[in-house]
């Protein structure tokens, strides 16, 4: 946690850190912010929620949380429609 909280740092003092959605509404309108970047966890990994959330949410910084979902599919699991864990909201999107 502490090497991605310094990555954090860094990305909040030297760049323009914007959601994933925002910085593809403004590629496509070609109107990239400078410095602009995004942050994505891939996996949706339980330590996303445990070890990144609170330092993303520490930086005020947006990031998109690909989750495998094979595991979603699960008829035992409770339907949702997102999570919210340390003031960051993460959705969820489930597919057939």
């Amino acid at each position: 946690p502490e090497v991605f909280r310094r990555h954090m740092q860094y990305l909040r003092e030297r760049c323009h850190p914007i959601g994933l959605e925002e910085l593809i509404e403004a590629g496509q309108e070609r109107a990239v912010p400078s410095r602009a970047v995004a942050v994505t966890l891939d996996d949706g990994y339980v330590d996303d929620l445990r070890n990144a959330a609170p330092i993303l949410a520490d930086y005020g910084i947006p990031a998109t949380c690909f989750v495998t979902t094979a595991g979603l599919a699960l008829s035992h699991l409770p339907s949702v429609g997102g999570l919210t864990v340390y003031g960051v909201f993460c959705p969820v999107n489930r597919t057939p």
